[in-house]
């Protein structure tokens, strides 16, 4: 059998690119595994590769960490082996979509007679629907 190899891909030598390759996989697994689920969509997920993608995230985590552990194989030769991994999933990206919605308050106040009248008003507003990253000391 063939062993893969990596040739002129500086691009995943590195062990942080790796590791986000291979959680964004996971995750695309897993959503589809979701849909599938909820929806009963009965298709088939590879899931297969979802075991091996978790060992090699191990290893690699573990290789960042202390560059000694498994020294027997260097990080060109799991990259390799993730990329082919990686290339045979075929479930979809997740394609995640914040909205924000903004609701705008009129506030009319009328006033009939002669009487003198001092009103103080507070329009303190405060929640969940506060985007509180604009402002973070709003309540």
């Amino acid at each position: 059998m063939l062993t893969p190899r990596l040739t002129n891909a500086l691009y995943y030598t590195t062990i942080p690119v790796l590791l986000d390759d291979i959680d964004d996989t996971l995750a695309r697994i897993a959503n589809e595994l979701y849909y599938n689920v909820i929806y009963s969509l009965h298709r088939n997920v590879a899931c297969g590769p979802m075991d091996q993608l978790l060992h090699y995230r191990r290893i690699l985590w573990y290789k960042s960490c202390n560059s000694t552990y498994a020294a027997d194989f260097t990080v060109e030769q799991i990259a390799g082996r993730v990329i082919t991994l990686i290339a045979g999933i075929t479930a979809a990206p997740i394609n995640i979509i914040t909205t924000t919605t903004t609701t705008t308050i009129g506030l009319q106040c009328a006033f009939a007679g002669t009487a003198s009248v001092d009103w103080s008003i507070d329009c303190s507003l405060c929640g969940t629907a506060i985007n509180l990253s604009e402002n973070p000391n709003y309540c």
